[in-house]
């Protein structure tokens, strides 16, 4: 009788040797006869098969980018190769983007070798970045093989909002606004942000460092000129920068306009009530003679180089909110409020405030 063993599959290992030429192996079968006295022999069938191993060389590579590209930094690009044939290679690496990368390399069959590489991105290569890698590989007869493979990424983006709005939205003549700032780190980088400085009111704010998706709030108080005609606007701009560690900057600006109206006359306007004082109504049949208390009104300190209205703040709050007030203060009792501050400055503040009296 006859037996047929299925068939069976050999997959040729990657590491086979070159110097193979020939793939042989030997099948046997063993039989033993059913019954028979104990001292007959099993029988023995043998077959030897040589196979002709056919060596071709292969290799693949892959090209990727090491963490997130960032905008005036390095870019760390990673190339992964890898001998997938039988015979050793010599390899070159070729960027569309880097050119010739690294030196000529070996890789025997079955080995892979990463190679690292960076590159200077620049601050203003905001696009998505594309480029292709070649891997040749020869063998040692002079057979040729290749792969390629194309990536792309996209640098972290920077930005900056900065929004500035009033209360009121309107206001009289000789009221104050209270104007109100934000920013907003809308990026995917921290950013250190200097001071953010009004066109009217100097520096507003110092929000330092803001990390993605942070905001800083911000106000400041503005008196409106007594001498400002109804129906006109005032018109400001607020800048901040921000800057990324490796020394990109990104800049957001804000422009308000702040319509001038007069007051109401059947009550307080938004202005008044800002301020908290509702202006009195009066009804008289004849002429009438008003007395008002002499009451000295503030100068506007921030009008003296160096003193913004934070600072300008500080002085009202010591009681010091006239150009004479400053020009009699003493350097002292200026330090005391200022304590970073060089003398020689705080010097200058009450000369420049003597020349305004």
């Amino acid at each position: 009788s006859t037996f047929e063993i299925p068939n069976l599959s050999y997959q040729i290992p990657s590491t086979t040797k070159e110097d193979v030429s020939l793939l042989t192996s030997t099948v046997t079968a063993t039989g033993t006869p059913i019954g028979e006295p104990a001292e007959v022999d099993p029988v023995t069938a043998q077959v030897d098969h040589s196979l002709p191993f056919q060596r071709t060389p292969g290799i693949s590579v892959v090209r990727s980018i090491v963490g997130r590209a960032r905008l005036g930094g390095t870019v760390l690009h990673r190339f992964s190769v890898a001998n997938t044939g039988h015979l050793t290679l010599t390899v070159t690496l070729s960027d569309s983007v880097l050119g010739l990368v690294g030196a000529p390399f070996d890789l025997a069959p079955g080995e892979s070798q990463q190679i690292e590489q960076g590159a200077s991105l620049g601050a203003l290569e905001k696009d998505a970045q594309t480029g292709t890698v070649t891997a040749t590989g020869v063998t040692t007869d002079n057979q040729v093989v290749t792969d390629e493979h194309t990536s792309s990424f996209t640098p972290a983006a920077l930005g900056l909002e900065l929004t500035k709005t009033s209360i009121p939205a309107t206001a009289a003549p000789d009221t104050t606004v209270n104007y109100l700032f934000d920013i907003e780190n809308t990026g995917e980088v921290a950013l250190d942000i200097g001071d953010v400085v009004d066109d009217k009111l100097g520096v507003v704010g110092n929000p330092g460092r803001l990390e993605p998706g942070q905001k800083f709030p911000m106000g400041s108080f503005f008196p409106v000129p007594k001498e400002q005609l109804v129906g006109s606007t005032i018109d400001n701009v607020v800048t901040a920068t921000g800057t990324s560690d490796e020394g990109v900057q990104v800049t957001a600006t804000a422009n308000h306009s702040l319509q001038i109206v007069a007051l109401n006359d059947d009550g307080p306007s938004d202005a008044d009530v800002v301020l908290g004082v509702a202006p009195a109504t009066f009804e008289a049949s004849e002429p009438t003679t008003l007395a008002f208390a002499s009451v000295e009104t503030p100068d506007d300190l921030t009008e003296i180089s160096g003193i913004g209205p934070a600072r300008a703040k500080q002085l009202t709050e010591a009681g010091i909110t006239t150009f004479s007030d400053l020009a009699e203060a003493s350097v002292e009792s200026l330090r005391e409020l200022f304590p970073s501050v060089k003398d020689e400055t705080l010097s200058q503040w009450k000369a420049d405030a003597a020349e305004r009296q």
